[in-house]
């Protein structure tokens, strides 16, 4: 009998059609780069040119989103949305590949100025600036990032003051009435 229990409930479950609530995100295949100039760190580089490459993702997924729905997108609210967002672009990535990692001299790159305790190493003259960059497919999780961006947006988005209304209350018999007209 527990048998024959085990194969309906199997089929039952097998043959119930999957809803949106029930159903996993599903990842969104994202191309993105990162890069990150060359330090004395090795886990350091890498670090950073993976979590630029996790905000490119993030990034492209939402000026898509963006473009998609045009009344999401508020002249002022929109990059301040993006903005909080890409704070923490990492939360967003569900998984990652990279497709290709490595270095790359460029000479169009301005060396930042070092800071004290700066790990940034120092090139030679006249050869350009060491770039680590990373290439990646991230999967997103744009039900939430979706999500997010809405509740961000509404948060940020101006309150419209009331409009004033003017009700002229004409034979109240009674204050008790009067109050029960206000609370309506």
């Amino acid at each position: 009998m527990k048998r024959f229990v085990f194969i309906l409930l199997f089929f039952f479950l097998a043959a119930a059609p999957r809803t949106a609530l029930c159903a996993p995100a599903v990842p969104a295949g994202v191309m993105a780069e990162g890069m990150a100039i060359k330090t004395e760190e090795k886990a350091d580089y890498k670090k950073r040119a993976l979590q630029d490459a996790h905000k490119n993702a993030v990034a492209t997924a939402l000026e898509k989103i963006f473009s998609d729905s045009a009344g999401t997108a508020r002249q002022g609210g929109a990059v301040a949305v993006e903005s909080k967002i890409l704070n923490d672009a990492g939360s967003y990535i569900l998984t990652y590949k990279v497709l290709s990692e490595g270095w790359m001299t460029h000479s169009d790159i301005k060396m930042p100025a070092p800071v004290a305790g700066d790990k940034i190493a120092q090139p030679q003259a006249g050869v350009g600036v060491e770039v680590y960059h990373v290439r990646i497919e991230a999967g997103l999780d744009l039900s939430r990032l979706k999500y997010d961006m809405e509740r961000i947006s509404d948060a940020a988005a101006p309150a419209t003051p009331p409009e004033a209304m003017t009700v002229t209350l004409v034979d109240v018999p009674d204050y008790k009435t009067y109050l029960e007209i206000m609370d309506a």
